[in-house]
């Protein structure tokens, strides 16, 4: 028995009972939730108390405050040069309504509004492991997470205010869920879960929050169609079902954030000034700057583009030893991580293996660089 004693009317038990109680916890799968807050606060501690320079960040609050305040969503004081795109007249939605229950709460408090941040990404770190089945074990799964929760640059983004990892909490979500729903089913034979409207309508949900999070969510519906028809050589009534759901929100979506702040004046000012210097106006959407700059001349320099990047995997500074660390480190996990997906690819292409091709495509396609 462990030896317990009252104070104050509750019963506490000694530090060695107390101990086992934990270790029994971890060992009973509780060790994920424990870590994960452990890296939670850690991140919360070391981001700072106001917020770097950029654009993004205000236009995603500026949103939550219209929201919260009553005003039109677009109604941000953002001035913009048609001839220079430095961002949609408005961002989805979902970001800014996540955002808008904290500003109400705390006011422009920028450590509550980094916080919901950091949750996100670390409800991201544990989808992360669910989605690698059970083929991973324990000591597997913290060394997966610890690599990408102290990962410098993953570090530094949490302390931003950025859709990023919201969007990538939603789309793991979603792809842990097509795994479950559209692969590990029909191959367990119990195909009926497929048929279910309600699985539907929760799969047509997720794929549009994944699209109102972040625009390059659109590449979750082909990922769902190629499957569908390599897998099956048919779109099944679920997915018809869920294509309408996610197709009915995105419409709305868009007739409701259409800009109702444009200045028609300014706007053919604008015009006028493009046609007699010969400036190209520029698209006021990622999609729209998508289909403009799709040509093989910019998928190459965007392929070199990211290329040169992988040098800034790891931070180092002016330290060279550091550097060639750091790039035989990003060289041996891609090598490990391109073989894998070939592997994966030849044996019969999965969502996975679709959803990272498609989303590559758009990278390299996409005249900016994330």
């Amino acid at each position: 028995m462990v030896p317990k004693r009252a104070v104050g009317g509750f019963k506490v038990m000694s530090s060695a009972g107390g101990n086992r109680q934990i270790a029994g916890a971890i060992r009973a799968g509780w060790w994920k939730p424990f870590l994960l807050c452990a890296v939670a606060a850690l991140l919360l501690a070391s981001n700072s108390s106001g917020h770097s320079w950029g654009g993004d960040f205000s236009q995603y609050v500026h949103h939550a405050i219209n929201i919260v305040e009553g005003r039109a969503y677009t109604d941000t004081g953002h001035i913009r040069n048609l001839t220079v795109f430095a961002g949609p007249h408005a961002y989805p939605p979902v970001f800014p309504l996540v955002l808008a229950p904290v500003y109400s709460l705390f006011g422009l408090d920028w450590f509550a509004l980094k916080g919901v941040v950091v949750v996100c990404f670390c409800l991201s770190l544990y989808v992360i492991t669910l989605l690698g089945g059970k083929g991973l074990g324990k000591t597997h799964e913290a060394g997966l997470i610890m690599v990408l929760a102290f990962n410098p640059y993953l570090w530094a983004a949490n302390d931003k205010i950025m859709a990023d990892f919201p969007f990538l909490l939603l789309c793991l979500l979603t792809l842990a869920v097509l795994n479950r729903w559209f692969v590990a089913e029909p191959l367990q034979g119990r195909d009926r879960w497929c048929n279910s409207p309600g699985i539907a309508v929760a799969l047509g949900l997720l794929l549009y929050l994944c699209y109102a999070t972040r625009e390059i969510g659109l590449v979750l519906v082909p990922t769902v169609l190629c499957y569908e028809l390599f897998h099956f050589r048919k779109i099944r009534r679920v997915t018809g079902v869920a294509l309408v759901v996610f197709l009915v929100l995105s419409v709305l979506q868009q007739a409701v954030l259409e800009d109702a702040t444009v200045d028609m004046v300014k706007q053919q000012r604008i015009a006028e000034f493009s046609e007699k210097h010969g400036v190209a106006r520029v698209p006021l959407s990622h999609l729209k700057s998508v289909r403009e700059n799709l040509s093989p001349a910019n998928v190459v320099r965007q392929v070199r583009r990211y290329a040169g990047e992988t040098r800034g995997f790891w931070p180092a500074g002016d330290n060279v030893t550091i550097k060639i660390a750091g790039w035989a480190a990003f060289s041996l996990a891609f090598v490990f991580a391109s073989v894998a997906f070939v592997r994966a690819v030849i044996s019969g292409p999965g969502m996975l293996e679709l959803f990272v091709a498609g989303y590559l495509a758009i990278l390299v396609i996409f005249a900016g660089y994330q």
